[in-house]
């Protein structure tokens, strides 16, 4: 499934319920995809949302990477669309 993807996740929102900063991380992570396919432009709106909900709130606390049955490191890929915006 999607093997041009940078995280070929589900959607299947598991990680999104247990985020103690209440990230909606499956939102995240398809602009994160976004971003990896069509370029970093592509996620100048989230620049829009409000600095708690952006990826720059994730405290890395890994909760949402230990309820991800695709046993992604969330964290980490935040901490890279983080990175990504801030080059914007």
């Amino acid at each position: 499934m999607g093997s041009d993807l940078a995280v070929a996740g589900t959607g299947c929102r598991y990680c999104t319920p247990n985020c103690p900063q209440g990230l909606d991380i499956s939102f995240l992570l398809k602009h994160y995809n976004e971003a990896k396919i069509g370029g970093v432009w592509r996620i100048s709106h989230l620049k829009g949302l409000p600095q708690e909900k952006r990826p720059e709130a994730c405290i890395g606390c890994g909760v949402c990477a230990g309820h991800c049955p695709q046993g992604f490191h969330i964290p980490l890929i935040l901490k890279e669309l983080n990175t990504m915006l801030e080059e914007i």
